[in-house]
């Protein structure tokens, strides 16, 4: 029988490192108390800012709502990267049916893998934007001034 354990506890949603840091805390805890599996709630590792406002009561915007967000729009984890860069979304599984349904799938796509190996799958993640802290944070704030001005743009409309 699996002993499943629920996780209840705050992350910093300003700081992904910090909150997967907790979780591996608690993941190592629940093991040793016997748990062979801990559920986390929603958003765990990105955070959740629970009664945060953003600086945005209802019919105005003030700037430390702004900074607040930007701090936590630069903080969120996004599991794809570039064309030209491996995501991760493609890996993700749903459920244990659907993870085996992934492996078999990837196992079985000898030419893909191929590719991967021989692309320095390796050397690509370590390139990638989420090992690079300065490229990672302009590209995300890159997106965000985009969301932004479009959203921007709509409110003129």
């Amino acid at each position: 029988m699996a002993i499943v354990h629920v996780a209840q506890a705050a992350s910093f949603p300003t700081d992904a490192m910090t909150s997967a840091a907790k979780a591996v805390e608690m993941i190592n805890q629940a093991a040793a108390n016997g748990a062979k599996l801990l559920v986390f709630p929603e958003a765990f590792i990105g955070g959740y800012p629970k009664g945060d406002s953003f600086g945005c009561p209802i019919g105005m915007r003030k700037p430390e709502g702004r900074d607040a967000d930007l701090a936590y729009y630069k903080s969120a984890v996004n599991l794809d990267g570039p064309d030209d860069e491996p995501g991760l979304s493609d890996w993700l599984a749903d459920d244990a049916d659907h993870f085996v349904q992934l492996a078999v799938s990837h196992a079985a796509d000898r030419a893909a893998l191929g590719r991967l190996r021989a692309g320095g799958l390796r050397e690509q993640v370590l390139a990638s934007a989420l090992m690079d802290t300065t490229r990672f944070v302009r590209d995300v704030e890159q997106a965000f001034c985009g969301i932004w001005a479009h959203g921007m743009a709509r409110l003129t409309e």
